[in-house]
């Protein structure tokens, strides 16, 4: 998103409240996670990646994850080809290819089809763009030295508004 059309969605955003992680696996049955802008904030976005596969494969959440990859420009589809292609196969991680759109937009989009079908389903992201699609999403958002997860949700008039000038 255009950094400037960033600073003006932001007033149609507010946050509905703060949850953990286990709120968050507890409320939703799939949790659509939107890979680069999470792993964009990590130091070790393995470890996130295995903890996660870790919690749905032992049985501690209910919830599961699909992981939404970057993978439009050449330079996405080397980075996850090199980096990470490996570990989310020989992992059996379920994840998604988004070849001809951004992988937040195809994340929101995602989620839209679950909830039409009636799964309880989220965003996990750290970009606004997926507002332009569905009413909330999560983000997570670094307090200190923890991160918390804000659920948030937009004004789709105050957006049309800001769209539409």
């Amino acid at each position: 998103m255009d950094p400037r059309l960033r600073r003006r969605v932001t007033r149609c955003v507010r946050e509905i409240r703060v949850l953990t992680m286990d709120e968050l696996c507890g409320e939703y049955r799939v949790i659509i996670v939107d890979w680069a802008s999470i792993v964009y904030g990590l130091k070790n976005p393995l470890s996130f990646l295995m903890n996660l596969v870790l919690a749905e494969k032992e049985g501690y959440v209910n919830s599961h994850f699909v992981f939404v990859i970057d993978y439009s420009k050449d330079i996405h589809r080397k980075v996850f080809d090199f980096k990470y292609r490996r570990y989310f196969e020989e992992h059996c991680v379920d994840y998604v290819l988004s070849m001809d759109e951004p992988a937040e937009v195809k994340a929101a989009k995602m989620c839209r089809e679950y909830r039409e079908r009636g799964i309880s389903s989220i965003v996990l992201s750290r970009d606004y763009d997926p507002l332009l699609y569905i009413e909330d999403i999560v983000m997570p958002h670094r307090v200190k030295y923890r991160w918390v997860l804000r659920h948030v949700e937009v004004d789709r008039k105050c957006l049309e508004n800001i769209l539409s000038s």
